[in-house]
């Protein structure tokens, strides 16, 4: 048991624990926990009764946080009562007691299924922007109204969507690279390496905004990805040649899958089954086949893709070539390839949920390009801010993010019909 002495300073909404005597673990905040709430520990021996609740920045967490807390105090009133109405009609012996179940802990939180997304228009609007520190890659909660953005000075920021407001979360031993939050939205896997290479996915428990595992993989770990059940996530280690995969049930690494050189980025179709991957230097994109882990066809693309993103009707991927300014459509079903060009040095891309679009970010042009799926040409371009390296859309298809690394900035579009 801990002997520090707590100091609560802050605000209700937002409280801060203090242990002045406590040394927290690589960086992180000294916590004790119990089941549906946080508690900053004080020392027992004097306060043996005194529990201090701690919510945090995370508005999800915080708002639970704050429903639970007055729910205790809720049932603590009625015990009180209770015992005041049965201590009046008592008829037994002094040494009676009443005794009192506590209360039982809360459901775990669910994700509300998702609702059928607004249909996608040609032409964007940019509609503003706000501020984050070098955003190097985002990830979107489920509902579409929280996210993550990873900087490049160690920090990764928990992002209010609806109020367009980034706040620092945490501050991560190695360099955070990319984020990708289960289906479920209770995990986040954040893929780290230092100078060494050495590559370390944090995992994250989104409810209490706490790293609870850490995971060797491979070498220069980047843009990994949850599987559409939520069972595993898959991890591109660049300098190894090798795709880890993360059992997320015990959050060990179960197997690992050879691709050619430079794997950069991962991508699945909707069932699941089948994953393509962007070998950045190899030029080539693999197809594995999920089931037996193994490469069943690699596919020649031009120079340098960055990106590859399977639509979310499973139908096609596109992929996006960093050094030669154009991205390739690939039919899921045939493995054929069709060249569109668009801006500088296209570094990410997202698909609207409605498949009719996807959204490229130029990073050497400072823009986005619109692209019709159909058509597979280019609809329009949006100016946005500088150095944009990563593109995210809301699960309701309204607006769309892109993380503008050298404005620390991230720019909202409205791409949805307003119908």
């Amino acid at each position: 048991m801990l002997k520090h002495h707590a100091q609560l300073t802050g605000s209700w909404d937002t409280p801060v624990v203090r242990l002045p005597n406590a040394k927290a673990r690589r960086g992180r905040t000294t916590r004790i926990t119990v089941p549906g709430l946080e508690f900053a520990e004080r020392d027992t021996q004097s306060a043996p009764d005194v529990e201090l609740p701690v919510a945090t920045s995370n508005p999800v967490r915080s708002h639970r946080l704050r429903w639970r807390l007055l729910s205790a105090v809720a049932a603590v009133v009625v015990v009180g009562v209770l015992v005041l109405v049965n201590s009046g009609r008592n008829t037994g012996t002094d040494n009676e007691i009443a005794t009192v179940s506590p209360p039982a802990e809360s459901a775990p939180p669910t994700v509300a299924a998702p609702t059928r997304p607004v249909t996608s228009i040609a032409t964007p609007t940019a509609v503003g922007s706000f501020s984050v520190p070098a955003p190097q890659a985002l990830a979107l909660s489920p509902d579409g109204r929280h996210g993550l953005a990873i900087s490049g000075d160690h920090q990764v920021y928990s992002l209010d969507l609806t109020a367009a407001k980034a706040t620092p979360l945490m501050y991560t031993p190695l360099p955070p690279r990319f984020a990708a939050i289960t289906p479920d939205g209770r995990r986040a896997y954040i893929s780290t390496y230092g100078n060494d290479l050495a590559g370390v996915v944090e995992v994250v428990d989104t409810a209490t905004d706490v790293i609870i595992k850490d995971i060797p993989v491979g070498l220069r770990p980047f843009a990994l990805i949850a599987t559409p059940d939520g069972r595993q996530v898959w991890v591109p280690d660049h300098d190894s040649q090798t795709l880890s995969v993360i059992d997320t049930a015990s959050n060990t690494v179960v197997a690992t899958i050879r691709v050619p050189a430079s794997p950069h980025w991962i991508t699945f179709t909707p069932d699941g089954r089948t994953a393509f991957v962007a070998d950045h230097e190899s030029n080539l994109v693999s197809v594995v086949d999920v089931a037996s882990r193994t490469v069943r066809a690699t596919i020649p693309v031009p120079l340098s893709p960055h990106c590859v993103v399977v639509s979310p009707d499973g139908s096609q991927a596109i992929v996006a070539s960093y050094d030669a300014a154009s991205i390739s459509f690939i039919d899921v079903a045939t493995l054929a390839v069709t060249t569109t060009a668009v801006g500088q040095n296209p570094q990410a891309l997202a698909f609207a949920p409605d498949s009719r679009h996807a959204y490229v970010a130029d990073y050497g042009s400072n823009t986005v390009s619109v692209v019709d799926t159909a058509t597979r040409q280019v609809t329009a371009t949006i100016a946005v801010g500088v150095g944009p390296d990563y593109a995210a859309v809301a699960q309701d298809g309204r607006r769309a993010y892109v993380a503008d690394e050298d404005s620390d900035s991230v720019s909202m579009l409205d791409v949805g019909s307003r119908q």
